[in-house]
């Protein structure tokens, strides 16, 4: 379910880029529920997931309505050091233990994305001088697709290796002052 990996941890990040946006009650159980679907070992019904999906999108649009509300409230800057612990709840949700969390290229991507977009919000500069850039910059080449190629159809164990170490080393960076957009 790639295009919903970092789903939860935006989720439950609201109160950090937003300020007085609770993140409790920011459960996604309609989402949860297609998840659960499509993870099923057989083929599920493809109307059971289309009715599922549906639900989830209703549910997605709601939150997504309510964080356009607060972010029109309040266009300011992103608060200091939403941007870092965004990051760490992102590396910390792609490692588990020893191994990655997920194996899928596309989840991985899309966890490396969310992690390279508050590496944006920061202005570059606090992620470059708390140490983002190098594991940042890891991940993306070990993420590209192949020259002349439309896919990662190298992708396999040693690629998996040095992206659990770099999001190791996202997560464990030392703590820095960040910049502000």
């Amino acid at each position: 379910m790639w295009s919903n990996a970092g789903a939860d941890v935006a989720a439950k990040a609201c109160e950090l880029a937003f300020p007085g946006l609770s993140s409790s009650g920011t459960d996604l159980p309609k989402l949860d529920a297609l998840r659960e679907l499509m993870n099923t070992k057989r083929a599920p019904d493809p109307a059971a997931v289309a009715a599922r999906a549906r639900a989830a999108r209703d549910e997605l649009d709601r939150w997504l309505a309510r964080l356009q509300a607060a972010a029109d409230r309040d266009p300011g800057a992103v608060p200091e050091g939403a941007p870092r612990a965004i990051l760490d709840r992102l590396a910390a949700g792609a490692v588990a233990g020893d191994r990655l969390a997920d194996h899928d290229w596309d989840a991985l991507a899309s966890t490396y994305l969310g992690a390279a977009s508050m590496y944006a919000a920061t202005g570059g500069d606090g992620g470059r001088h708390a140490g983002w850039a190098g594991p940042l910059s890891n991940l993306k080449a070990e993420l590209k697709f192949p020259d002349g190629a439309n896919g990662p159809f190298r992708f396999g164990p040693t690629n998996l290796k040095t992206i659990r170490e770099q999001f190791d080393l996202l997560r464990t960076t030392p703590r820095q002052p960040e910049g502000r957009r």
